[in-house]
């Protein structure tokens, strides 16, 4: 089996970052002439930023024969569980309040960069649960449970 690539794009991550830099680099450039101190912690908050847009742009869930592994943005932060550690993959949709980004909830843990959809993998040796953002829930939850009941 080829590896199942599934991508999803941060599109309202990607949106807001962007703004929030354009008003950090328009306050950059209004305090250009005025207070050191000021700039400096402007230039912070906007690398902060640009740092946040490369880690979390993107989402890559990549399904082999073997493992289900996932990359955010430029790959700094990724995770790989084995499909023989798995127990089950259901297609599930997130409540608003957990939001974007990479959080702990009552069950588990998050990994989302957009939308309310997501698979949820539930272990064998391990009771929390652990929940992927993407647009294809259904398919690739459907792809996981194949590969485990093999």
């Amino acid at each position: 089996m080829q590896p199942q690539i599934f991508r999803q794009s941060g599109k309202w991550i990607m949106f807001i970052l962007m703004i929030a830099s354009l008003f950090c680099l328009n306050a950059i450039i209004n305090t250009l002439a005025d207070n050191g101190v000021d700039l400096a912690i402007l230039i912070g908050v906007l690398i902060v930023l640009q740092v946040c847009l490369a880690l979390f742009y993107q989402l890559t869930i990549t399904v082999t024969e073997e493992t289900v592994s996932f990359r955010m943005g430029i790959g700094l932060i990724r995770k790989s569980y084995r499909i023989c550690d798995i127990q089950s993959c259901n297609a599930v949709q997130n409540n608003l309040f957990l939001g974007l980004g990479i959080h702990y909830f009552m069950g588990g843990v998050l990994y989302n960069v957009s939308g309310r959809k997501a698979i949820e993998l539930h272990f064998k040796n391990r009771s929390k649960v652990v929940r992927i953002g993407t647009d294809r829930p259904e398919e690739i939850a459907k792809l996981i449970n194949l590969l485990i009941n093999r």
